[in-house]
């Protein structure tokens, strides 16, 4: 059986029930998280006449990979989060955007994730929306300001700017500078971790090989994740 996927874990001296936050950020991703069933979150996609095909439990099973729009929508046994990712099978794939997150919390009232991380260029970030509403969110990048050198001065109490990155962060549930969290919090990784930890929800970290092509037929398998550790996974193709 060919692996489509590999899952990785810097929490090895954990079950897979008991992981929470951000996970190997060796990778570039970017997932929307969502607190409702599967199920549910897979027909607020129907009902927004998103869907082209959607394929149900389909882990350890063959799938024709029918287009390159298409997306992976699996749910741990716990915790009891949907998460949304590109199916990242082919070189041009749909970008998830934290529009897909406010459309999952207004249609469902629910709360609901944006996460997004870069190794390569350097970024980290997440946007929370509870039922529509925008409560808050971070970015972190990694930058290289150039001629600016070692200056490092604040643009407002929501962005801070330094020699070597920017951090912005804006919060609608406390009262925290992004200058707090450059100094206290690993710049914005650490704290990023902290936040899906009080949502108690978990940012895996899953790579997909691209090397397939359209109507190819494929196993779904990811290296590392057994059948039991999930609750189902499914695959969908987008209008």
């Amino acid at each position: 059986m060919k692996n489509l996927g590999r899952y990785g874990t810097n929490q090895d001296d954990l079950s897979i029930e008991q992981r929470r936050g951000t996970d190997n950020i060796d990778l570039n991703d970017r997932l929307i998280l969502v607190q409702s069933p599967i199920e549910q979150v897979g027909q607020a996609f129907v009902q927004m006449g998103l869907v082209n095909i959607w394929k149900r439990d389909v882990y350890a099973r063959k799938i024709k990979l029918t287009a390159k729009n298409s997306l992976l929508l699996f749910q741990f046994q716990k915790p009891r989060w949907t998460i949304i990712q590109s199916s990242y099978f082919f070189p041009c794939i749909i970008q998830l955007t934290d529009a897909y997150a406010l459309l999952m919390s207004m249609w469902l009232h629910t709360k609901a994730i944006y996460y997004q991380v870069s190794d390569v260029c350097g970024y980290i970030g997440y946007h929370l929306y509870s039922d529509r509403e925008s409560t808050e969110t971070l970015y972190y990048e990694q930058k290289d300001f150039g001629e600016e050198g070692g200056k490092t001065y604040s643009l407002g109490e929501n962005e801070y700017r330094l020699a070597d990155g920017i951090c912005y962060f804006r919060s609608k549930l406390r009262q925290i500078q992004a200058d707090d969290i450059r100094k206290g919090y690993n710049f914005g990784y650490d704290f990023t971790d902290e936040f899906l930890k009080e949502q108690d929800a978990y940012a895996p970290s899953i790579s997909w090989f691209r090397d397939f092509e359209i109507d190819q037929i494929v196993t779904v398998w990811v290296s590392g994740l057994e059948r039991t550790d999930l609750e189902r996974m499914d695959y969908m193709t987008l209008i």
